[in-house]
């Protein structure tokens, strides 16, 4: 969605494994998107879709990306 291509400098691919995988709003259409909500839906009411997040003030954005100490967990940002 940013843009047509990605610079990405070589050394990057040397110095460690790197796999690119697409993923949001560019990876798929609407229609696909919309194709999807009514189970999603369903699965959220029923409660079998559930997201382990931990919520993380805005102020302290920095210590929670250079930590590893929520490794399953999906951050979520605070105001």
């Amino acid at each position: 969605m940013a843009g047509r291509s990605a610079a990405i400098p070589s050394a990057a691919s040397r110095a460690a494994r790197l796999e690119i995988v697409g993923s949001g709003q560019g990876s798929v259409t609407t229609a696909e998107i919309l194709a999807e909500l009514p189970t999603l839906a369903h699965e959220i009411s029923a409660g079998r879709f559930t997201v382990d997040a931990k919520p993380v003030r805005l102020a302290d954005v920095e210590q929670a990306w250079r930590t590893d100490a929520y490794p399953n967990q999906r951050v979520v940002l605070l105001p």
